[in-house]
């Protein structure tokens, strides 16, 4: 076995020695072939840059004697030499000029590439391709002018296939040398192994493949000759010089491992970077589409904003004006509506009907209403011509002059008014889009009148029909004779002073002059009776609130009316008739009509007393506040009359102390 192991070390070391050998004779081979080869190519470039120089002088020399048809002869007379395979000249862009092939004139140099300032040459397969730039000279403009650098390229292909043939023959010289000298080498290294120890080959090889194995702190202790001695030596210097480019090899692994992460990283980073900028100028771009989008948007909604609030208020005072009866308060609702909604300082409204004095209205946000009725308040200039024609006023803010709006008011094809507003705040600049709404709320206003008017016609004839059965009422009653009109008036003006709005104030002046129609139902005997009253006749008069209720049941729209006549003797401590209500319970009409029926009762004569004056009369109106009367209302009621002292002679009461 220790033959055999023998055996295979010597044939290991044998075969090692051998490859090594070869290795180093091939290396040897093939640069001598190389070296063989580069000096072929080199004498055979000097060959054919010898040539080309030769041919640009002759060229040259030809052209300057104006023999450039010479040339063509020239480069045949090239071609005729061996080993050139083509001679031609082209122009810069590669197209053939003159050629020793018969046929190449104007066709495109195949692979041709420009040569730049000079001379050069190109290994190409088996040739070497020679072009060398012909420069324009003084002498030459006469024939190519003196903006060309260069009239042409010189192109010699050199064919250098013999010199190949050279190579050859000392590669294959070569190789029979190499071959003879393994098997020498080889015989020589066999004899010399057969002498040597094999215990030190042994402990060399266990060596060996402790490393294959990995272990590169293998050492080995040779025994033997000295040769075996040095290659042990030799193997453990090596195995020092392996462990430390070993661990150089891990260290700079380690480091191309990092500096690669790294790089990666950075072009990440930088690839990052790339589309950051990129989407960075994108959100830019799009920010500024936004920014132009939103500050038109802007625009647009402050305009869509005004116009809306503008419409709700047109529809806002459209309901509003449906509703409201009064046209005083009507007329005050839409000057002070168009006025605010178009945002100018001063509105008039001059409204004329016919038979009736016109009414004129002056509006100012900062000081409210100014009305004339006599109609002697002087118009603008541009007012009376709007009356007078029935045109349109616009005159927007410019050339010193006031922003001015007017639109006259029409009611069946007659100019019944108009309203002028103008005198905008700073900035304002009026538009046909503001006269356009101007001229909606007139219409609005125009139809909001007509069915005022219409409505105080029937209202004036209601009311003629009602006063009628009232005075035929009293007229058998010379103790109550007027008492319901002058309920009615004073009524009226003390719930106005209160504050009662227009619907209120149309339902209190109903329930005043109805509010004893009750006593239709009871026999005139009682009612005129100077002594003392029985029970049941007490409880007749007590009845007539029910009664008068019971009379205008059948007319449903006068609900509010009956509820204000059925507690018009009710106290405000419960004690009063029918039902004995109190407080808040009692209707603030009810409240009202309460002192205005008593306060007038006891400035009349009745059966069962004579009047009492009127300081009397206030008198027990005062001691009934908190029991009978509501104390708000009295307290109402003292500082009207205080206010207004000719109230009493108004309502009828002249005379009276």
């Amino acid at each position: 076995m220790l033959n055999l192991f023998g055996m295979n070390i010597r044939v290991k070391i044998i075969g090692a020695a051998l490859i090594t050998l070869a290795i180093c004779i091939g290396g040897t081979s093939v640069f001598m072939a190389r070296l063989a080869e580069h000096r072929m190519v080199s004498r055979s470039s000097s060959n054919v840059i010898s040539l080309g120089s030769l041919a640009l002088n002759e060229v040259k020399a030809t052209m300057i004697d104006g023999h450039k048809y010479e040339i063509q002869r020239l480069l045949e007379h090239i071609l005729s030499t061996p080993s050139i395979l083509s001679a031609r000249i082209v122009s810069d862009n590669g197209v053939v000029l003159r050629s020793g092939t018969a046929g190449e004139a104007g066709m495109q140099a195949p692979g041709f590439e420009q040569p730049g300032e000079g001379p050069r040459s190109l290994r190409e397969s088996n040739t070497i391709v020679y072009r060398m730039p012909v420069k324009n000279q003084s002498e030459c403009f006469s024939c190519h002018g003196n903006t060309a650098k260069n009239i042409g390229v010189i192109e010699l292909v050199y064919d250098i296939t013999s010199g190949d043939r050279e190579v050859l023959s000392t590669r294959r010289f070569l190789l029979l040398s190499g071959i003879l000298i393994l098997v020498i080498v080889g015989g020589a290294l066999t004899a010399t192994l057969n002498r040597v120890v094999m215990y030190p080959v042994e402990m060399l090889v266990d060596s060996m493949r402790s490393v294959k194995e990995g272990d590169l702190n293998t050492r080995t202790n040779p025994r033997g000759s000295d040769e075996i001695a040095g290659l042990g030596e030799s193997f453990n210097t090596m195995m020092v010089e392996v462990k430390a480019v070993h661990k150089r090899a891990l260290i700079k692994e380690r480091d191309i491992s990092r500096v690669k992460a790294e790089l990666d990283h950075k072009v990440m980073l930088e690839e990052l970077n790339t589309q950051l900028q990129h989407k960075v100028k994108e959100v830019e771009s799009a920010n500024k589409a936004v920014l132009s989008l939103s500050k038109e948007l802007k625009h647009k909604n402050v305009e869509l904003e005004k116009m809306v609030e503008r419409m709700k208020r047109i529809n806002e005072v459209g309901s509003v004006l449906t509703s409201i009866i009064d046209h005083k308060e009507l007329l005050k609702i839409i000057i002070k509506t168009a006025s605010e909604t178009l945002r100018l300082r001063k509105g008039t409204i001059h409204v004329r009907k016919s038979h009736s004095a016109p009414i004129t209205l002056n509006f100012r946000p900062d000081s409210g209403f100014i009305e004339e009725e006599s109609g002697n308040l002087e118009l603008d200039p541009r007012f009376q011509e709007m009356l007078l024609e029935g045109k349109q006023v616009f005159n927007p803010k410019g050339g010193g002059d006031e922003a001015t709006l007017g639109v006259p008011l029409k009611m069946k094809g007659q100019v019944i008014g108009g309203m002028l507003l103008e005198g905008g705040s700073q900035g304002t600049f009026i538009t046909h889009d503001d006269l356009e709404v101007l001229e909606t709320m007139a219409n609005q206003a125009v139809v909001a009148l007509e069915n005022a008017w219409l409505y105080e016609t029937m209202k004036a004839n209601y009311f003629g029909t009602i006063q009628s059965l009232v005075n035929a009422l009293e007229a058998s009653d010379r103790y109550t004779k007027g008492h319901s009109e002058r309920v009615r008036f004073l009524g009226l003006e003390l719930a106005k002073y209160i504050g009662l709005d227009y619907r209120e104030l149309e339902v209190f002046e109903h329930a005043a002059i109805l509010h004893d129609i009750g006593k239709i139902g009871i026999d005139s005997a009682v009612l005129n009776k100077t002594d003392a009253l029985t029970n049941t006749e007490f409880s007749l008069i007590r009845a007539h609130p029910i009664i008068g209720d019971e009379i205008l049941g059948p007319i449903g729209t006068l609900e509010g009316v009956r509820t204000t006549i059925l507690q018009h003797h009710e106290r405000y401590d419960g004690k009063g008739y029918p039902y004995g209500i109190s407080g808040e319970e009692i209707t603030l009409k009810a409240r009202v009509l309460a002192v205005i029926d008593t306060f007038d009762a006891m400035l009349t004569d009745r059966p069962y007393r004579k009047a009492l004056t009127s300081e009397q009369a206030l008198d027990e109106v005062h001691k009934g506040s908190g029991t009978q009367f509501d104390p708000a209302v009295v307290k109402a009621f003292f500082q009207m009359m205080k206010e207004n002292e000719s109230l009493m002679k108004t309502a009828g009461y002249a005379g009276r102390k």
